[in-house]
């Protein structure tokens, strides 16, 4: 397994092939534990009108006595030249698709992976004698690499180690969960900063793997800033640990009384605090687990976008009766005065009209955040 500043230095590094210079790629290229039997994936990114076809990171045999036997598959983030990502991450109105294993995942995460497959299974074909792979990647790179250790563990014998830096969530409660029991927790390395603010994305109903064990997460403040999504500094805070022993962490955990707690409160919201977006997810989590008993599986469809399971959570909720009504009224009347508009119906269209105009406020802080990739 490579070490926590190892893995921060390859994610950082690829970038190297689509915005550094011919020199810069080159070192790159050469590191040492990289063997001549390399391959750069074109990946396309598919957004309305928007087309584009790029370099998206490497596949590359390792070399030497210890990472002779292992592939590396590296994803880079978003660059100059798919600056189009930035609203990707943040509509709400992309749906789900189906993922290698039979689960719901970002359908523009899984479009973009699904169009470097073909060259990740053949290059993969043309090497013998594997029986480890190092899936690495920031950002939009940490949701690719993410659904690479998916595929591998699924299609081949050969063993995947995730590490993944500043990753958006990737798939559905299940896609989690089938996620950390087939790759067992141990070898999801999901680091990420408190107040970088992708990680935070998409919204309810999507959860980050492990969902058992410990994630990596660095405690960095109490407001979100788009320079803590950079890899630079997750290569600073992680060189001080030796091992993934060390920098594992948990998350911190919202209990239900603490949500109540905050619906009712009459705070003026703070868009930019932690604690905002923390809290509106696990309010999600805690209302449709009152509304149906589980995460959100009856409420999905390959069709439904996280704007309408949001929508919806909410508008069953207004109309359970009991605690569950009560909450979801709450979080309505929250929204809407944080947001300055009045509630005078509690349609879905109203409940939509007001997350998009929420997420409207994220998609500001994510751009920030891409724009500091490096």
């Amino acid at each position: 397994m490579f070490s926590p500043n190892e893995a921060a230095t390859l994610a950082r590094d690829v970038y190297e092939l689509t915005e550094g210079d011919k020199f810069a790629a080159q070192r790159f290229i050469n590191n040492p534990i990289f063997s001549k039997n390399r391959f750069i994936p074109e990946g396309k990114l598919e957004m309305g009108s928007l087309s584009q076809t790029t370099p998206f990171g490497l596949f590359t045999r390792g070399a030497g006595n210890i990472y002779g036997n292992h592939l590396i598959v590296i994803f880079r983030g978003t660059s100059n030249i798919t600056s189009g990502i930035g609203d990707w991450l943040t509509n709400l109105n992309i749906g789900c698709s189906i993922s290698s294993t039979g689960h719901y995942v970002h359908a523009g995460f899984n479009s973009m992976f699904n169009s470097m497959v073909g060259q990740l299974e053949s290059f993969v074909r043309s090497q013998k004698g594997i029986d480890t792979v190092h899936c690495i990647g920031h950002s939009l790179g940490g949701a690719l690499a993410t659904l690479a250790a998916d595929w591998f563990k699924s299609n081949t014998q050969i063993k995947p180690i995730l590490y993944t830096f500043g990753a958006p969530r990737v798939g559905h409660y299940e896609f989690a969960t089938a996620h950390t029991v087939s790759m067992l927790p141990e070898n999801i390395n999901r680091v990420v900063h408190g107040t970088d603010v992708v990680p935070m994305i998409p919204l309810f109903p999507f959860f980050h793997a492990p969902t058992s064990g410990l994630p990596c997460y660095i405690a960095t403040g109490n407001q979100i800033g788009g320079e803590w999504h950079g890899m630079r500094h997750y290569v600073t805070t992680v060189s001080s640990h030796r091992s993934w022993k060390t920098l594992r962490q948990p998350a911190p955990l919202i209990l239900y009384p603490q949500i109540k707690y905050w619906l009712k409160e009459d705070k003026v919201v703070n868009f930019n605090g932690v604690d905002f977006w923390n809290k509106l997810y696990y309010s999600f989590i805690y209302l449709c687990n009152r509304i149906i008993g589980n995460p959100i599986n009856s409420l999905v469809s390959s069709a439904a976008t996280a704007l309408d399971v949001m929508a919806s959570i909410i508008h069953k909720g207004l109309n359970s009766g009991g605690e569950a009504s009560e909450d979801a009224s709450l979080l309505i009347k929250k929204l809407a005065k944080a947001l300055g508009m009045t509630v005078v119906e509690t349609s879905v269209q109203f409940i939509r009209n007001a997350l998009e105009k929420l997420m409207q406020r994220m998609s500001i802080m994510v751009k920030e955040a891409l724009d500091r990739n490096r």
